[in-house]
């Protein structure tokens, strides 16, 4: 009888163990820690909302941009899977700007854009943006930072 019991305490604290690492992770936007983006033109800004987007694991980010923010050409060394949360997202491909080929984003859209794809992007209005992957994240624009291109496209 005590060793039945034993058994069953030791399973007990095994549940236990388990269920203590699947507590789940809850962000409210109010909590949300909002800063620069190093590297990025004056006004982006981002929220880690899980993990590390520089260490080796999956990480999700959101990211703040505010109007008529323009991001100049650039790619990253990680696939990057991103969902408009509010505003319109507008991204172009390639590495030059073309507004007519460039897709509009809504609300509630969700692009995967590969690793080392050169892309850019802008906004009319505020628009935030998650942003999930495995990192590293990286970023490299595809000219030099002094020509940063800040030109709204229509």
């Amino acid at each position: 009888m005590i060793t039945l019991f034993r058994n069953l305490m030791v399973i007990g604290l095994a549940i236990n163990i388990a269920y203590a690492s699947l507590t789940p992770h809850v962000f409210l936007t109010s909590s949300l820690n909002w800063q620069q983006i190093p590297g990025m033109p004056v006004g982006a800004k981002i929220a880690i909302i899980d993990g590390n987007p520089y260490g080796q694991d999956a990480f999700v980010v959101r990211v703040k941009l505010p109007p008529n923010y323009s991001m100049p050409i650039h790619n990253h060394p990680v696939d990057q899977y991103y969902t408009i949360l509010s505003g319109t997202y507008y991204l172009g491909i390639g590495n030059e700007r073309d507004p007519k080929n460039s897709l509009v984003l809504p609300q509630g859209s969700f692009i995967k854009i590969p690793a080392l794809l050169p892309h850019y992007g802008w906004t009319k209005t505020e628009t935030i943006l998650q942003i999930h992957g495995i990192g590293p994240h990286g970023l490299e624009y595809n000219k030099n930072r002094d020509q940063l291109n800040n030109t709204i496209l229509p």
